[in-house]
């Protein structure tokens, strides 16, 4: 059973597609002028253009076969990634929370770029610190003043 979109394009498209469907041979001889209406060459011109529009008919049916078959597998990555993202709602995550952690994945992945060069990517709403990633706490630095000044080994 065809689907129901090979069926809305073939009954657009298909339905009134032969030739002899909306003109006869005799409504065709009848646009030729009189003397020439008893031509054979008119009863070939009609043969002739049949069967062009045999053609053209039969090429806009492999058009709607295509075209299905694509939109077969553009319904399948529409399920999979829905399924993602309800995935991911389910484990906690929101889309754009997943989002960011499938780029942060890729981008450590590809190249050697730094925390603040990932962070400067997202937008502020989206994450918590933005300041960069510091080595020194508080208590290290006065250990540090500390040592410069020699008060302390």
């Amino acid at each position: 059973m065809p689907s129901q979109e090979a069926k809305i394009l073939g009954d657009f498209l298909l339905a009134p597609a032969p030739l002899r469907d909306f003109i006869t041979l005799r409504d065709f001889t009848d646009i030729f002028p009189r003397a020439h209406r008893s031509n054979p060459a008119v009863q070939e011109i009609y043969r002739e253009l049949q069967r062009i529009r045999d053609k053209d008919v039969e090429l806009v049916r492999q058009d709607i076969i295509d075209e299905v078959k694509r939109s077969k597998q553009l319904r399948r990555e529409y399920a999979r990634e829905k399924r993602q993202i309800d995935d991911a709602t389910v484990a906690g995550l929101d889309p754009v929370a997943l989002q960011m952690e499938e780029e942060v994945a890729r981008y450590t992945k590809e190249t050697t770029e730094t925390r603040a060069d990932l962070i400067a990517r997202f937008p502020a709403k989206f994450v918590r610190n933005r300041t960069p990633y510091r080595r020194s706490t508080p208590t290290s630095t006065k250990r540090a003043k500390a040592l410069r000044l020699g008060l302390q080994r």
